[in-house]
């Protein structure tokens, strides 16, 4: 490329490769700590220069990410997955479906960082992908540095597990040990959640589910 990445573009970068799998503009924004018009100038850059890629898809903007739905440390008994579930779901009634531009790592973006190709996320799972966006800000704003070296998204790792073997969204990982599961639940059955649970429970580690 005919010009280095400054660090504020670096930053994005790192996060779109590492951390998330998809986000929008006040995402990038927060990131950023720009305004709208510049963040929407600074993305097109991204996209000009092929690190970035975007496109509109129909998704639901998620609620607030205030807290954890659920927590759960080795030692404790497991959260009941039906309430879970039931409070996972129920906070989608009322949010409105609407056109979003929605942004993801190139593979270019991907193979500057060192990493390789994946399939373009999909269009379906850009709503949940957002949520997983705002649990990533909600731990970045409490802990920064814990989050900016810790947390990996699960094309990070996923590759490593099992064919069949549940993959959480993410997790703060320090060396070879895992210090806390992440997943946002979306709108899961309690199947699902009981999953989560009891491979958090296999693995003795921790796990938050938003």
């Amino acid at each position: 490329m005919p010009n280095p990445l400054s660090q504020h573009d670096y930053v994005l970068l790192d996060v779109a490769v590492r951390c998330v799998s998809q986000f929008n503009v006040p995402f990038a924004r927060e990131i950023w700590d720009v305004s709208a018009i510049a963040t929407r100038r600074r993305l097109a850059k991204l996209e000009k220069r092929g690190l970035i890629k975007s496109r509109n898809v129909l998704a639901s903007q998620p609620p607030p990410i205030n807290r954890p739905l659920c927590t759960w440390k080795p030692g404790e008994p497991l959260p009941h997955s039906g309430k879970v579930a039931y409070q996972a779901r129920n906070r989608w009634k009322t949010l409105p479906v609407e056109v979003q531009r929605i942004y993801y790592a190139s593979d270019l973006g991907r193979g500057l960082l060192g990493r390789g190709i994946l399939p373009r996320p999909k269009d379906i799972q850009a709503t949940h992908d957002l949520g997983l966006s705002l649990t990533f800000l909600a731990y970045r704003r409490r802990w920064p540095k814990l989050t900016q070296r810790c947390w990996l998204n699960e094309s990070e790792y996923s590759n490593h597990r099992g064919r069949c073997v549940k993959v959480e969204d993410a997790m703060l990982k320090h060396g070879d040990r895992v210090m806390q599961m992440i997943d946002f639940a979306g709108a899961y059955r309690p199947d699902r959640v009981q999953a989560l649970l009891e491979h958090a429970q296999y693995h003795h580690v921790p796990i938050s589910i938003f």
